[in-house]
């Protein structure tokens, strides 16, 4: 009896498809297989700082850790700028271009895509304070000798970003001045490469060396000076051609006639006066 009924459910079953569907329309096969493929990417920037490690807007040459999620092996692949470290498997590393530019990167595997968009910036700027000051020499009397240094604590803006990764340097011109005793003095051309931490932070001793008071002497009396030079921050692109970020970086030299003090300063994006220094010995 059980048999029997069993039976004239699958006829009404068969009935009911055949009346809704055409002839040759439906099939007695049920058997069917379909693929899903289901993850996430996530982006992990090398430095920890800013905080936010998975921002999208990074400095020119950061590198950020890229997995899927769950693992997936996927084909990795970018676009715009920059370069993956694997082009197949559940993770790999991105390095952004040195240029400034829109990058994107892709992970896919049959025909599901997922794309990440990073914006790639450039330093901007840079302020400073004051680290320290040691000591060029002894003080005086006697007073035969003027000078100052100041090392500053310095950072590279903006504080959105990381530049551990790029080379950066001084671009020194030739420059001449002439002392109040007629001394000429010249400095330069000169490169000073640099870089920073992942804080984007960095130091740089700004300093008079130690100069004979005597060339403050105009003749009658000591008077004041200050020579000034010009330092011009480049950093290295990807096509390895070094580019202007900060123009009109000056470090300031002024020796004070009065009491032959003298002091230093960094005008970067912002203008730091290091303290009055000496006489010395």
């Amino acid at each position: 009896m059980v048999k029997i009924i069993k039976k004239l459910m699958i006829m009404h079953l068969f009935a009911i498809l055949f009346f809704f569907y055409p002839a040759g329309a439906f099939s007695t096969d049920f058997s069917f297989e379909q693929e899903f493929t289901v993850f996430k990417v996530k982006s992990e920037t090398k430095s920890p700082t800013p905080s936010d490690r998975s921002r999208t807007t990074i400095g020119i040459g950061e590198e950020v850790n890229l997995s899927t999620d769950p693992a997936t092996t996927v084909s990795w692949s970018v676009t715009g700028g920059g370069s993956v470290s694997e082009t197949s498997g559940s993770s790999t590393k991105f390095t952004a271009s040195k240029s400034p530019s829109n990058s994107t990167i892709r992970a896919s595997v049959s025909s599901k895509v997922i794309e990440l968009q990073f914006s790639i910036i450039a330093p901007d700027g840079m302020t400073s304070t004051i680290g320290s000051e040691p000591s060029l020499g002894t003080s005086g009397p006697p007073n035969r000798l003027i000078g100052a240094k100041t090392i500053y604590d310095c950072f590279v803006t903006p504080a959105t970003v990381s530049f551990y990764n790029i080379e950066l340097r001084e671009n020194i011109p030739s420059h001449t001045w002439t002392w109040p005793d007629g001394t000429v003095q010249n400095y330069g051309p000169k490169y000073v490469n640099w870089s920073v931490s992942y804080d984007n932070k960095t130091t740089d001793s700004v300093s008079t060396g130690l100069i004979p008071i005597t060339q403050m002497w105009n003749g009658t009396t000591y008077v004041s000076f200050t020579s000034v030079t010009k330092v011009p921050e480049e950093y290295k692109n990807e096509t390895s051609t070094w580019t202007i970020w900060l123009g009109g970086e000056t470090h300031n030299n002024e020796f004070r006639g009065s009491d032959q003090k003298a002091r230093v300063s960094l005008n970067a994006t912002n203008n730091v006066f290091g303290t009055w220094q000496g006489p010395w010995q």
